[in-house]
Order: structure tokens, then C-alpha cells, then sequence
């Protein structure tokens, strides 16, 4: 499932919760968001969704171009959930689960390792990905992993610039209650 999740463009539906720039998360985290940029979070199971996109998307019909002008995919999953669905623990065991999809699709994987707002993190890139969002940053919060799916010629800055300003205010792994969503 988390493969699937990682590698595919998510559908989401409006968002409730944004504050003048700020972003802040089910999961206790905030997130800063570009002037010129909305935002379209949802749930998928206990997986926080949030499409974050340059208010010109607002006309255009597809991801796929929204992704072309510097759309941010972020996805938000408790670590211990990733674990339980990758089969083994751990940041290492998670990015390889990525690497090793790209690989099984035969796509070269390029990784850089890092830290992003003081957590642990990895950029993986994927030139020859058939989606348009081709390149992510993850992160290793205190306890969910962050994930930032963008174009690597439209978003790289964006996303660079959204990963920095994370701060965890209250972290936590609990997913909400069903019917709260």
C-alpha cells in the first residue's frame, strides 16, 4: 500500500485548516506555505494528504500540468505504520522501499542524504519517472515520516523551502477517528 501511495499522484479534497502562510498538520507539525500558493488536504486511511500548488493551478484541469508550475505533493504517515507496512524498521528500510520500487519499474533512483529542519532526511530523485513529480524529499520527524513529491525542474525550490520550515509543535501518531476526517 505505501508503495503504491509513494509513487503515485494522490487525488485530495479542499482543505480546512490554513492560517494566513501557515500549514499546520493533523499530526502537530506546521509547515510554512509560499505567497501565490493554496492548499487541498485530506486523509487516506491514517495518511495526512495535502496538495500544495501555485494559485495559477486554480484553472488548470489536470495534476499533471499543476505539477509542471511547482506543485507540492506532502504525505504524512506515522512511522510506525510505514514499519509495519514496509516489514522491517526504520528510516533506512523506508527509503529503500522507495529506491526498490524505482528499481522493480526500471528507474534509476538517485539518493542524497541529509537533514531538513534538524530531522534526518533524503532527496531521491528519479529523472526517467513517468509521473511529473519525479523527485521527493523525506523526512524522519519525531514520529511521522514527511514526504514532498515535486517536478525536479518546477519545484525543487519550493519544496526545499516548505521541508526547512517544518516545525513539530505537538507530534503525534495518532490518525483521527473515523468520521472526523
Amino acid at each position: 500500500m505505501i508503495k503504491a501511495l509513494l509513487l503515485a499522484a494522490l487525488a485530495v479534497t479542499p482543505f480546512s485548516a490554513r492560517a494566513a502562510n501557515g500549514f499546520m498538520g493533523h499530526y502537530g507539525y506546521l509547515l510554512t506555505i509560499p505567497d501565490g500558493f493554496s492548499s487541498k488536504p485530506a486523509f487516506h486511511g491514517a495518511i495526512e494528504v495535502a496538495d500544495i500548488y501555485p494559485e495559477a493551478c486554480a484553472g488548470l484541469k489536470s495534476k499533471a500540468a499543476c505539477a509542471k508550475i511547482g506543485m507540492i505533493d506532502l504525505a504524512v504517515m506515522p512511522i510506525r505504520m510505514v514499519d509495519q507496512d514496509v516489514g522491517k524498521k526504520g528510516f533506512d528500510a523506508y527509503i529503500a522501499t522507495v529506491t526498490d520500487a524505482a528499481k522493480e519499474a526500471g528507474i534509476k533512483a538517485f539518493v542524497k542524504r541529509g537533514k531538513r529542519a534538524g530531522f534526518p532526511s533524503v532527496i531521491i530523485a528519479m529523472p526517467g519517472h513517468p509521473q511529473p513529480l519525479n523527485t521527493m524529499i523525506l523526512i524522519r520527524g519525531s514520529k511521522v515520516y514527511y514526504r514532498l513529491k515535486y517536478n525536479d525542474k518546477a519545484g525543487a525550490k519550493t519544496a526545499a523551502g516548505i521541508a526547512d520550515s517544518l516545525k513539530e509543535i505537538a507530534p503525534h501518531d495518532n490518525p483521527p477517528e473515523p468520521g472526523a476526517q
